[in-house]
């Protein structure tokens, strides 16, 4: 009968049958699952441990200053868990399931590390560290290999750096890294790598930081003023696809020194995303599909490096550039660019008695609109043009197209005209049937591709014969595009007519388009009016 009594009442798992019942008095040593050897402690969980669902750190010795918690099903760290007193140094949690900081649950007086890795979620509660020392910021939190993490508002206190890695699932909520800080220069740094990030909410980074780094990660969106802190020394972000850059991202509340993209792949960029004063822009190694009009970088910036990035179109006054020194457009693919696609570069200022440099340089420019050359750059500008590749095929005729895209009107201007400079050092796509004229052995020219001038010079000199290369050569059905014996007709072929129909209507663009459909409408009255 006993025995029967007593197995049944193990069948119910009450607690203080099973061996290991926490009150939260207890000393952390005197705990089964616990072991103290010198200054460290370290907890080792069964499925039975009931401390870990409500720890109340006790140490009355106060000799431990490193504690590590391991393999628990669920930890849940509540208000005062580690009280101010305590003489921790290093807090761990490893190889286990959910993780729980509650509102000031951890107390900030010695601790210096909090490390939380292999784990299936993390949350922090709003205000998670209280601090009493926010003078001298001390506490690094590391969170890595975890499926989701969750950050409230205004989580943390004085802590001088955050690094997260290997995050399935991160969720930073508005205000999430806002951040007392209490020197004049930002001292604190953000560190994120291989995270995937739905979205970067409003005043996600709402505080004056010392560097903000994401590395080989993705963010669907990144929101209006997302990157808000007044001073921010570095902003970069390497390897990460983002799928829209919302309007104001990076605030114009904020002032960076030092903002870069590097090997990124961004979907979308709204219409002024970047608004904030900027010392230094490095936009490199990037594909960027769609780039807004009007502005989508549209900032008060020293200096610019835009270098070998591929942008599907570059719009109008996508690029509205002002108080800039230096400016370097060089080895980009633009695949499309619309008419004014530089002509909000403008504004250029002296610093330090450097007189402003503007390079565009080694570009391919695959199809354009008129006028997308134009420039408001002022006459004083030391400018540095060259070697540019252009997809429109060689004719003689490459001067007027040039001049078509600069906007060329032979009246005086107080601002630069880049036909000159594009005229005498740019390439033209090598038509069919002319490649064995203009071998790949002259440098720059890469395949495809030669210099204007010497297509001309080889071409269209008045009186003289087609070069023998072409007899050679030719390719069946295709004309080769360059003056009969000297004389000013030239053959008219279809890959010319369609290059001058782009340039025409426009058809790469909305407006194009109408105006394509418009042309349409009235080429079919006239036939019927006619019939």
């Amino acid at each position: 009968m006993h025995k029967t009594l007593i197995l049944f009442l193990f069948s119910l798992k009450i607690p203080w049958l099973l061996g290991s019942i926490y009150s939260g008095t207890q000393n952390i040593c005197s705990l089964s699952e616990c072991s103290c050897i010198s200054q460290v402690v370290e907890c080792i969980c069964t499925k039975n441990s009931t401390f870990q669902e409500y720890l109340q750190f006790r140490d009355d010795r106060r000799n431990l200053h490193e504690l590590i918690l391991k393999n628990c099903n669920k930890i849940v760290l509540p208000p005062q868990s580690i009280s101010p007193g305590s003489n921790l140094k290093s807090i761990q949690i490893l190889q286990s399931g959910q993780v729980e900081l509650k509102t000031e649950s951890i107390a900030v007086s010695r601790l210096n590390l909090v490390n939380i890795s292999h784990v299936e979620s993390v949350v922090f509660r709003q205000q998670t560290f209280q601090s009493f020392n926010d003078d001298s910021p001390s506490v690094a939190v590391h969170v890595s290999n975890a499926t989701s993490v969750n950050i409230e508002g205004k989580a943390f206190a004085s802590i001088k750096s955050l690094h997260l890695a290997n995050i399935n699932s991160l969720n930073l909520e508005p205000s999430a890294l806002k951040l007392k800080v209490p020197t004049q220069e930002p001292t604190i740094v953000i560190n994120m790598t291989h995270v995937n990030i739905k979205s970067l909410a409003s005043s996600a980074f709402a505080t004056s930081l010392k560097k903000i780094l994401i590395t080989d990660s993705s963010i669907d969106r990144i929101e209006t003023n997302a990157f808000s802190g007044i001073s921010m020394s570095h902003v970069r972000l390497e390897g990460v696809e983002v799928n829209r850059v919302e309007r104001g991202a990076f605030s114009d509340q904020s002032v960076i020194q030092l903002l870069e993209f590097d090997a990124c792949q961004i979907s979308s960029m709204a219409k002024k995303s970047i608004v904030a004063g900027i010392s230094e822009l490095n936009f490199e190694n990037s594909f960027v599909q769609s780039i807004s009009k009007y502005g989508a970088i549209n900032a008060t910036v020293a200096s610019v490096r835009i270098v070998n990035n591929t942008f599907r179109t570059l719009g109008q006054e996508s690029l509205s550039l002002e108080s800039w020194n230096s400016i370097i457009m060089s080895d980009n693919t633009i695949q499309f660019m619309e008419e004014g696609a530089l002509n909000a570069i403008h504004a250029p200022m002296h610093i330090d008695n450097n007189a402003p440099t503007f390079q565009f340089a080694r570009n391919e420019v695959q199809n354009a609109n008129r006028h997308s050359l134009v420039t408001r750059i002022p006459d004083y500008v030391s400018m540095v043009v060259a070697d540019n590749r252009f997809s429109h095929r060689c004719n003689c005729h490459q001067e007027k197209y040039l001049q078509s895209l600069t906007g060329f009107s032979g009246l005086s201007s107080s601002f630069q005209d880049l036909s000159v400079y594009l005229v005498n050092t740019s390439l033209c796509g090598i038509p069919p049937g002319m490649h064995t004229c203009f071998p790949s052995s002259s440098p720059p020219a890469p395949r495809n591709h030669t210099p204007i001038a010497l297509y001309e010079e080889l071409m269209c000199v008045e009186g003289q014969a087609p070069p023998p290369c072409i007899l050679e050569a030719p390719e069946n059905g295709e004309d080769s595009g360059i003056d009969g014996g000297g004389q000013d007709v030239e053959v008219y072929s279809l890959n010319q007519f369609y290059d001058d129909f782009l340039v025409l209507f426009q058809v790469k663009t909305n407006k194009g388009i109408l105006l394509f459909l418009l042309f349409c409408v009235l080429s079919c009255v006239c036939i019927l009016s006619i019939c």
